[in-house]
């Protein structure tokens, strides 16, 4: 998985989620399997970011766009694990 703003999908510079097969996930889905990935909860996502927990809980229900320092966090934490397996 890869969370990128070099696909044809991302616009103005923000950030799209990708599968292994290079599908662009919409936003639920990307942080479900971006956190499933990390083994984070909610509330790790939530203090690795500095952002609230209901407006964590707001992406889950469509509710806002996810800000794009949440996507970088998650990029490079999706890296640092990429690199140490």
């Amino acid at each position: 998985m890869q969370i990128t703003t070099r696909h044809p999908a991302s616009q103005y510079g923000h950030p799209v989620i990708l599968n292994d097969a290079g599908t662009v996930l919409n936003i639920k889905d990307g942080l479900f399997l971006a956190m499933e990935t990390l083994g984070w909860s909610r509330a790790d996502l939530a203090e690795k970011t500095g952002v609230s927990k209901r407006t964590i809980e707001n992406y889950f229900i469509d509710r806002g766009k996810v800000q794009v320092h949440v996507l970088n966090v998650l990029s490079d934490a999706l890296e640092d694990l990429e690199e140490t397996e």
